[in-house]
């Protein structure tokens, strides 16, 4: 009968494999008529809202907004979002009163400004309203959204995303350990062989 020596090399490695953070801000359990400044804390992830607005229940009336929503009426000034970690893009749905009514959103690292973006609402099929979904992209912690006309503006299902820090894979020392008793193994198994 042959001897038949098999030899399993195990090669162990750790990998570290970040997801990306997502925290969706709505209004639904906030009051109606609340306010602004308004702080909510989700996923670990902190948003402000400021600005001469408060929360308004929209009833339903939009295709994208519906419950409660951030309203800004036809007010000159804006509404400001700072978050307490830096975003890599930042997704909401937006309402206006003028139809293609241009919105600009201006965004902040550390107070500096990193990036201007302008955007359009229009009216969805069956709607009465000017809406759209927007998407920010970048590395910022603050925005600023100002309607350019006189018109409301309504804001609802903040989506900001968090990409996590790059992690350094390093080897504990019991794996490399167990490695280098592996080699050593190995290494005198052929040794023998070779005799």
């Amino acid at each position: 009968m042959r001897l038949h020596n098999f030899v399993v090399v195990v090669v162990l490695f750790s990998a570290c494999v970040a997801a990306r953070a997502d925290s969706v801000y709505n209004f639904t359990s906030t009051s109606q008529g609340t306010s602004l400044p308004l702080t909510l804390t989700n996923n670990g992830l902190t948003a402000t809202f400021q600005g001469d607005a408060f929360i308004y229940n929209t009833a339903n009336a939009y295709k994208l907004i519906s419950g409660n929503a951030i309203f800004q009426g036809d007010y000159p000034g804006a509404i400001n979002v700072s978050f307490s970690q830096t975003l890599s893009s930042l997704t909401l749905d937006v309402a206006t009163s003028d139809f293609g009514s241009p919105v600009a959103a201006l965004m902040y690292e550390n107070g500096v400004l990193v990036g201007v973006d302008s955007f359009d609402t229009a009216v969805l099929l069956g709607d009465y309203f000017a809406e759209g979904r927007v998407t920010l992209s970048g590395d910022f912690n603050s925005v600023r959204f100002a309607d350019t006309s006189d018109s409301y503006m309504l804001m609802d299902n903040f989506d900001a995303v968090v990409d996590p820090p790059a992690i350094a894979v390093t080897p504990e020392l019991s794996t490399i350990t167990m490695l280098g008793t592996g080699l050593l193994g190995l290494a005198g198994m052929m040794r023998r062989r070779v005799r």
